[in-house]
């Protein structure tokens, strides 16, 4: 939703959507993988959802999961220069 709201944003009106892929016009297609790359980064930079997903399913299953590992170095932001992010 947050890459189709940025996209409108930005004159892009005509998708093509199947499940989690999408598809745009060949002459919007460079600001495209940019909308969803700067999109990502700004869903995935701050929020760690696997605690939460980790409470989540504690709570509604009553099974007790492992602890979590450790965070290690990736660089969210990696993701907007990455060439092949998304296909």
């Amino acid at each position: 939703m947050m890459v189709l709201n940025t996209a409108l944003d930005k004159d892009i009106d005509c998708f093509a959507m199947i499940h989690d892929d999408f598809g745009v016009h060949a002459a919007h297609i460079d600001q495209w993988h940019t909308i969803i790359r700067e999109t990502f980064v700004t869903l995935h930079d701050k929020a760690d959802i696997l605690p939460n997903f980790k409470a989540d399913h504690e709570l509604s299953t009553q099974i007790a999961l492992e602890d979590l590992p450790p965070l290690q170095t990736l660089e969210i932001t990696d993701v907007l220069t990455s060439r092949y992010f998304f296909g």
